[in-house]
């Protein structure tokens, strides 16, 4: 839905319902990403996605921003598994 896209702006999903599946594989967040309160129906990925770092970032509950030694920010999921906590 939203893979290989570029968000240059604010990216506002906040209070966001995804009905279906919610792919954003290899998104890039240049600004502030906003997912607060988003709910997700299906699927939800975010493999290879990055965002800007020292920007506000509310991202969806069981995931997260990790910082690489290099200074990059890429979202994981807080699971082991590979996918955020609390999905089946």
């Amino acid at each position: 839905m939203f893979g290989d896209v570029m968000f240059l702006g604010r990216a506002m999903f906040a209070d966001a319902a995804f009905a279906k599946a919610a792919r954003f594989d290899k998104a890039v967040f240049n600004a502030s990403a906003m997912f607060d309160r988003a709910t997700f129906n299906g699927d939800t990925t975010f493999s290879g996605a990055t965002a800007a770092l020292a920007r506000d970032h509310a991202w969806p509950d069981g995931w997260h921003l990790e910082v690489s030694p290099e200074g990059e920010g890429q979202l994981a999921p807080d699971s082991a598994e590979g996918k955020p906590s609390g999905d089946t």
